[in-house]
């Protein structure tokens, strides 16, 4: 049964379950009604979503008035209408129902009610919408003898409980905040700028751009409105009056996608409006591939710098959202034109936060992988094999503000070039650790603002004393804030670049390309004091049997172990099969160049990467104990296209790779 209690004089009216069909109290409200004509109300409860709609096509079965027990009289009306109940962007619709009004009235206070039933079991079954309060619920010309309703005038809000309360069991009350006529002219619309998008993307290309959609109301009054897509790949943000939409290709395959977008405006005419969404997702062109080149090095030297002054090669700061190009042999380091791919160190000076930057082949298409993150803003540093471009160019892209250092180390030229090196990989060992006891190759630890040579072929690691130039891993672990390390060889003068930056402080790692100097030893700088690991990977040796030739390639997506989405991170061994990838790399390569970062939930102490196959070797690739994305070049040998990966920490890992050595 239905209990409804008058504000005052507490008439009651108690009706049997039978004859609720909807349980949907509500105070008609519009101006001009007639009996028999179409009219159209509108309860929202905006703060929670909630809009009950009620279009009333005809009015039937005038009975009364009855009087009541106690005093007061009652008069009651079936109704045939539609009615639309909105909860987020969930509607139910139930339409040429019949309902129930009753009007009370004792003195003058007057209570309305309309009762109805939703069958939508997610809203449950029963619904009961209140209005109260006394003299402005009175239909215009209401006497004691309760006549046939002609008008109705519109309650305001605010002196009245009024409410909309959902389910006979476990009720939910919503305080309702708007009520409105459903007439075009006295109601809000939605109006968008665009009906429906299409979005494109190409594997390992530049993600599509953002499309605006404009919202607006072409109505009378105010809506407050919301959006909402029904699949993950659809990414929005909000203002006031647009809602930017992106759509995030990771983890879906070539093909066509479809989805839609919901905007939902309580107490608009037309709300909620489904957009539709195309996104085609093409296959990736194969990467190109450069022909077989060896390597060149050279003194480390400072290719740009866009904290100087203003030029090709200096400021200003790359805009987020932007790209720069740099093109390398115009530089001030001697770097021919047929340079055909740089190991270069590349570091960034944030405005503040940093998404990530990518560096790629001028002219190409820029690719899906970051070469660099910096989600707190620090200074940081990361080596990179990055092919020449067009005009011997290099592309930055920069999700956020910031400066962008580059130095240079060598390069790799085509062809034979008997002056070149050629690559001879070895299994990561450890060269040398200043935290063992004090030796050549251990303690003590480097002291601020002084040098310290390391005769690299007096490690036990197998490195031949005709080596003309080492690949490296440094991990600095400084005993306060680090400014930068600087590598070069032994004998010549310190030059003015950096290896590696550590400014907070934290345990940081750095691949370096560092030529041979004097007595085969490369000589390192400090700003603060700091403790050095040096490991190596292979070493660059006159041409001969055994030796590799780098095969620069645009940048290309291994492995993403985020994919797909969901996936929880790995803390155990794990092999990726590299040559099986997307990026078409052939099974004659013996060692790869990759770009690795990761992505760990929490304090991260060390990542190896090593041939598969082999015993994991006593070497760190990189290390992350403050838990921030961290990146890293690493040249990982294979004997078989694939390689091991171990994490002392649970983690994800991001592998790009740049190039592949190859006989």
């Amino acid at each position: 049964m239905l209990l409804s209690c008058v504000v005052s004089g507490c008439s009651l009216l108690i009706r049997p379950r039978a004859v609720l069909w909807f349980l949907f109290a509500v105070c008609l409200a519009a101006s001009g009604l007639s009996a028999a004509s179409t009219e159209c109300y509108q309860f929202s409860s905006n703060a929670n979503g909630v809009t009950l709609k009620v279009d009333i096509t005809n009015t039937l079965d005038v009975i009364g008035p009855i009087s009541l027990s106690g005093g007061g009289r009652s008069t009651s009306y079936t109704f045939i209408g539609n009615y639309t109940l909105t909860i987020g962007t969930s509607t139910q619709v139930s339409a040429g129902m019949a309902g129930a009004s009753d009007i009370l009235y004792s003195g003058s206070p007057l209570f309305t009610t309309v009762n109805f039933t939703l069958s939508d079991p997610s809203f449950q079954s029963d619904w009961l919408v209140n209005l109260q309060g006394s003299g402005d619920l009175l239909p215009n010309g209401l006497t004691a003898t309760l006549p046939a309703i002609s008008k109705w005038m519109l309650p305001s809000l605010g002196t009245h409980n009024d409410y909309i309360a959902i389910g006979s069991q476990n009720t939910r009350f919503y305080q309702i905040d708007q009520i409105s006529s459903c007439t075009t002219a006295g109601l809000p619309t939605i109006s968008l700028s665009v009906p429906d998008l299409v979005f494109s993307y190409t594997q390992e290309g530049a993600l599509p751009a953002a499309q605006t959609i404009d919202i607006t109301n072409s109505g009378t009054g105010t809506f407050s409105w919301s959006a909402s897509a029904n699949v993950p790949w659809i990414v929005l943000s909000e203002t006031a009056t647009t809602l930017m939409v992106t759509v995030n290709p990771i983890g879906l395959a070539p093909g066509g996608y479809a989805g839609v977008i919901t905007i939902t405006a309580p107490g608009a005419t037309n709300s909620p409006i489904a957009i539709p969404i195309e996104f085609t997702v093409n296959a990736a062109a194969p990467p190109v591939i450069s022909p077989a080149t060896h390597f060149v090095p050279v003194t480390p030297c400072r290719v740009a710098d866009t904290r100087t002054l203003h030029g090709g090669f200096g400021g200003p700061a790359i805009a987020a959202g932007s790209s720069r190009d740099f093109a390398i042999p115009m530089s001030a380091c001697g770097i021919p034109s047929n340079a055909n791919a740089y190991s270069l160190n590349v570091a960034v000076v944030p405005k503040g936060h940093l998404g990530y930057i990518t560096v790629w082949p001028t002219g190409q298409s820029q690719p899906f992988v970051a070469t660099l993150n910096s989600l707190d803003g620090r200074i940081k540093s990361n080596a990179a094999i990055v092919p020449a471009g067009l005009n011997g160019a290099v592309s930055i892209f920069t999700t956020d503000a910031t400066d962008v250092i580059l130095d240079i180390n060598g390069y790799f030229v085509p062809g034979p070039a008997p002056t070149a090196s050629a690559f001879y990989p070895l299994t990561p060992c450890r060269v040398a650790d200043t935290r063992n006891p004090t030796g050549p190759l251990g303690g003590p630890h480097l002291t601020a603002q002084t040098k310290r040579t390391f005769p690299i072929s007096e490690s036990t690691c197998g490195v031949p004393a005709n080596a003309q130039a080492y690949s490296l891993n440094f991990a600095a672990v400084p005993r306060g804030p680090l400014g930068y390390l600087t590598a070069w060889p032994t004998g010549e003068p310190q030059p003015l670049v950096a290896s590696l930056n550590a400014v907070t402080g934290a345990i940081t790692a750095n691949a370096v390309i560092v030529p041979a100097g004097t007595g085969q030893a490369v000589d390192v700088f400090t700003t603060n004091d700091a403790d050095l690991v040096i490991d190596i990977n292979g070493y660059f040796g006159s041409q001969g049997p055994g030796g590799l030739s780098l095969h620069a390639m645009t940048p290309c997506r291994v492995w993403d172990s985020r994919q797909p989405s969901g996936t929880p991170p790995f803390n155990k061994t794990v092999s990726v099969d590299v040559t099986t990838s997307p990026c078409s790399l052939p099974a004659t390569a013996q060692a790869f160049v990759f770009n690795a970062t990761v992505v760990p939930p929490g304090p991260f102490g060390y990542l190896t990467m090593w041939p598969e196959g082999e015993s994991q070797p006593l070497a760190a690739t990189l290390n992350a104990l403050d838990g921030a994305i961290t990146n890293n070049m690493a040249i990982v040998p294979t004997t078989n296209g694939s390689i091991s990966v171990f994490p002392s920490n649970p983690t994800h890992l991001v592998l790009d790779i740049f190039g592949f050595f190859a006989p």
